[in-house]
């Protein structure tokens, strides 16, 4: 079975199968970095858009999240990072306000959202 066949079961198997009209991403622009292992990329911004935020490609000094595949991206050098988390990085280091959600994290509070 490939990666992508792998994923996508995966995804299907462990996403939530609806959700509340909630807002806990309402007025939030969140950008993705690096591959999710639970999902397309497609599918968590579906996520993102239905619980009110809006997606954005890249880190910009209106981006508020940004959601990774790595744990704690504070941890990491600058040559570890992509090129979004050093954007972020950047940001956050002129005064810009940057949250940062790992994948896990995302999956909890979306299945929190979904009850």
């Amino acid at each position: 079975m490939g990666k992508v066949s792998k994923r996508r079961e995966q995804s299907e198997a462990q996403k939530p199968e609806t959700f509340n009209d909630t807002d806990c991403f309402k007025d939030k622009l969140v950008a993705f970095t690096g591959p999710l292992q639970s999902m397309a990329r497609h599918e968590a911004i579906g996520i993102i858009e239905k619980l009110g935020g809006n997606y954005t490609p890249s880190v910009t000094l209106k981006t508020n999240l940004v959601i990774t595949n790595v744990k704690n991206p504070m941890t990491l050098d600058p040559d570890q990072m992509s090129t979004k988390l050093r954007r972020a990085m950047t940001l956050i280091g002129r005064g810009q306000k940057i949250d940062f959600m790992n994948e896990e994290e995302f999956l909890k509070l979306v299945k929190t959202s979904s009850k």
